[in-house]
């Protein structure tokens, strides 16, 4: 029975104690050898290049590498090197991924459509230069914490990733000129840059908040703690996004009643902010 295809088309083995005895039922099973197409291995228990080097034999599409901090970059880049069919990869909070990594997928998972590199902090503009250029196929691309990343990674990804439909910079900090560059990105939906105080604490800030709207495609905006962001530039950001669903200010308290206003003109808009408080 456990030889039959159907069954393993998906491992999930996230937050499990000990994966060795299925990892070996694995090694074990022909059927699997050209079904399994997803892998969830999110927290689980002692993840190595090891059990990666298994996984190379099959045809993935979906791979979940999230929290397993005993990979290593070459380890990594190995596995992917082996699996030229991945279109999905999340490897969150794995500190050891970087330019080996990128530079894999770059040259042999083109095909890519979604990557999670959320709080990979080794990640740096090299890397996301390589990944940019090759993967123009991405539509979703989170880069969470990636602290070490400056104008030329997010001008790569504005000049080659215009399929980009979400695209998550929480604490990443990209600066106003960074963000003005999105607007070449036509088909963003979704837009994270939750505490990004070098947007507004320069010049033309309005302008690139604006940018983030200009292919009206925006539903999602996450402006939380751009803590100097004025009504001017939420206004601009409204008028431009006319599918606009929800927008976070939280922590912002520049923003008045005629910001509130305007969003009210968007139908089904959930904006979420904090007033300011008036002396009594």
């Amino acid at each position: 029975m456990l030889q039959h295809p159907s069954l393993w088309t998906e491992l999930d083995l996230s937050n499990w104690q000990n994966p060795a005895p299925a990892f070996e039922v694995l090694k074990g099973t022909e059927g699997a050898r050209e079904a399994l197409r997803t892998v969830n291995l999110e927290f689980t228990v002692g993840i190595d290049d090891g059990n990666l080097e298994t996984l190379s034999h099959y045809p993935l599409v979906t791979v979940n590498l999230n929290g397993c901090q005993k990979l290593t970059d070459s380890g990594v880049a190995r596995f992917i090197k082996a699996c030229p069919t991945l279109q999905e990869l999340s490897l969150y909070w794995n500190l050891n991924v970087g330019l080996q990594t990128l530079g894999a997928l770059s040259t042999s998972c083109t095909g890519l459509t979604s990557l999670n590199l959320s709080g990979c902090k080794s990640v740096t503009d090299a890397g996301i230069i390589q990944l940019a250029a090759a993967c123009t196929a991405l539509r979703q691309l989170d880069l969470t914490r990636c602290v070490k990343l400056g104008d030329a990674a997010y001008a790569a990804i504005a000049q080659h990733c215009t399929q980009l439909q979400e695209l998550r910079l929480y604490a990443s900090m990209p600066s106003a000129r960074a963000v003005l560059g999105f607007s070449a990105l036509k088909q963003l939906q979704l837009v994270d840059i939750c505490g990004a105080h070098q947007v507004t604490g320069m010049p033309h800030y309005k302008e690139a908040i604006a940018a983030l709207a200009a292919g009206g495609c925006l539903q999602h905006v996450n402006l939380t703690w751009c803590i100097q962001l004025t009504d001017a530039a939420v206004i601009a950001l409204a008028k431009g996004s006319p599918n606009l669903q929800l927008l976070s200010l939280h922590g912002i308290r520049g923003i008045t009643d005629a910001a509130v206003d305007t969003l009210a003109q968007h139908n089904n808009i959930d904006s979420s902010y904090e007033r300011p408080i008036e002396p009594s």
